[in-house]
């Protein structure tokens, strides 16, 4: 008898299947009405990028761009892969295009942020992540980022209030570690080695997870 956790692990995979499914038969549908239309394109690199075939979808939203260039949202994609795939100045470029027809774009202003965070230019990205906070205050992971941007100029003080704002949604650890390196920063050792513990326990839950999600899935391939 499978124990709880594991059916919901195979029922998270099977609801995945599904979806899966369902857009492969949407496509077909699609393309059969309009074979080379710039939607048609769209899905199928959506489709590629469910099965993390990345380079199959941003090569699929490159031909979508050349029959629709001014869909924000393909730039947007576009660029979110190429981040994805650490292309850094191919991101940026397409994020700026999504800018560019769009300006109070929440997402796209996150992601340019999320591209200078990881390249460490934390002073170019603080200013993208407030004004998509500016727009979407509830963008979580804009909030994440902007608290990192702050902690590696050294404003502990600023990065700890959108820090708190992202840990309830923290689900590798990787937030509650940086609010330990920004209370411990700011002398509050209590608050640091709780935030730490609590990185440490997400970080053990979420590998106890992956390796469900694994099993699961080998366990169900088995039985196909």
């Amino acid at each position: 008898m499978l124990s709880g956790e594991k059916d919901s692990e195979l029922a998270t995979y099977w609801l995945v299947r599904t979806y899966q499914r369902l857009a492969a038969e949407s496509f077909d549908r699609v393309e059969e009405l309009s074979p080379d239309s710039w939607r048609a394109h769209e899905l199928r690199a959506e489709s590629y990028k469910l099965r993390q075939a990345f380079n199959d979808a941003i090569r699929e939203l490159t031909l979508a761009i050349q029959l629709q260039p001014n869909e924000v949202g393909l730039h947007e994609t576009l660029g979110e892969l190429y981040l994805t795939r650490n292309l850094f100045e191919q991101a940026r470029v397409e994020l700026e295009k999504s800018l560019a027809l769009e300006p109070a774009r929440a997402r796209s202003l996150f992601l340019l942020g999320r591209l200078y965070v990881r390249q460490r230019e934390s002073e170019k990205a603080i200013p993208y992540l407030q004004k998509a906070l500016r727009y979407q205050p509830d963008l979580i992971e804009a909030s994440a980022a902007l608290g990192t941007a702050y902690l590696r100029l050294g404003q502990a003080a600023s990065a700890v209030p959108e820090l708190m704002r992202a840990s309830p949604y923290d689900y590798y650890g990787d937030v509650h570690y940086q609010l330990y390196l920004a209370y411990r920063k700011l002398g509050k050792g209590d608050l640091a080695r709780k935030a730490l513990a609590g990185s440490q326990e997400l970080r053990r839950k979420s590998a106890e997870r992956h390796q469900a999600k694994v099993a699961g899935a080998v366990e169900v391939d088995s039985v196909e």
